[in-house]
């Protein structure tokens, strides 16, 4: 039984995390750049996930709860519950004074107004910093693991073991959050420790003469909506995913590591967490595709 975390989970939260006011000891994100260096070593309690793009993107990731997570979220999100009551009692006291003030006025003048009186958080209505918003990972635009020539970028990013989301093509910039939410339909996988999860490839493109540093701008000022004119074959989301291949090369200093091509199995809809562009990720063959808003998965069969 985890009502509680299954409810902050579900709750749309159209602020940043900063405005949350606990901070968890815990730490569900754990994740960090590979940096490119001539050699890489894996760390054997570690995941790693690689993945390559036309341009330097910024991809979003969302870890799904698990073993400990879910005990760790019940602490964070009691210690939160705490602090919010602490607060709750000194705005009451002051509320309280007011209204007091207010009833002690002389007739006929004009008194303190009260202001409205806070809602008591309790353990049913309290709303912590949803799971989703404390695993995120963001992989890039900076700290490429590889670049090429016009633009040409790769990225190995060493985190968590465990089930991701691919959330959506989102940029941090100081406490500001840009870019599109692929909230309506997107994918999952597993990466497992001391392994090198191979996402495939990203691709940004918005039609011909349109190039994926044309769409990255467009991402970061207005999101993927601010696309300039032209059609492809993925204009209407402008994100999509090529899963990795035997054909898809690899960079040569992860040739003797073990790089697994991800297991990609369709993941529900999830909240707009920070109130970006909503979209959703175009269909996958052999993985999902949609009958109008519906996500099919297509694993079933594998």
């Amino acid at each position: 039984m985890r009502g509680a975390l299954s409810c902050a989970i579900a709750a749309l939260s159209f602020v940043s995390p900063a405005a949350f006011a606990a901070t968890p000891a815990y730490d569900f994100q754990a994740s960090e750049p590979v940096k490119d260096k001539p050699t890489v070593a894996l760390a054997s309690d570690r995941a790693y996930v690689y993945l390559r793009s036309a341009a330097a993107i910024p991809i979003y990731l969302v870890r799904e709860p698990e073993g400990a997570d879910l005990a760790a979220y019940d602490r964070f999100r009691a210690a939160a519950l705490a602090e919010a009551r602490e607060k709750y009692a000194k705005k009451l006291a002051a509320y309280q004074a007011e209204v007091k003030q207010a009833k002690s006025a002389p007739v006929g003048t004009y008194g303190v107004v009260p202001s409205l009186k806070d809602v008591e958080p309790t353990a049913e209505n309290f709303e912590a910093t949803p799971f989703y918003m404390l695993s995120k990972v963001a992989i890039g635009p900076l700290n490429r693991f590889a670049k090429g020539s016009g633009g040409e970028s790769a990225y190995l990013h060493a985190l968590k073991p465990g089930t991701y989301r691919l959330y959506g093509a989102i940029a941090e910039t100081g406490n500001a959050i840009t870019g599109t939410c692929l909230c309506m339909g997107s994918v999952r996988f597993t990466a497992r420790a001391g392994e090198v999860v191979d996402m495939g490839r990203v691709l940004m493109d918005a039609g011909p003469g349109i190039s994926a540093g044309d769409v990255m701008k467009a991402a970061l000022t207005f999101g993927l909506a601010g696309k300039p004119k032209g059609k492809s074959a993925i204009d209407a989301e402008g994100l999509a995913l090529e899963p990795a291949t035997a054909a898809m090369p690899v960079d040569p200093r992860l040739a003797a590591l073990k790089v697994r091509a991800a297991d990609f199995r369709p993941s529900g809809k999830l909240p707009n967490y920070y109130g970006l562009r909503i979209d959703r990720l175009p269909a996958i063959a052999g993985v999902m595709r949609y009958e109008r808003d519906r996500i099919v998965d297509l694993t079933v069969a594998k």
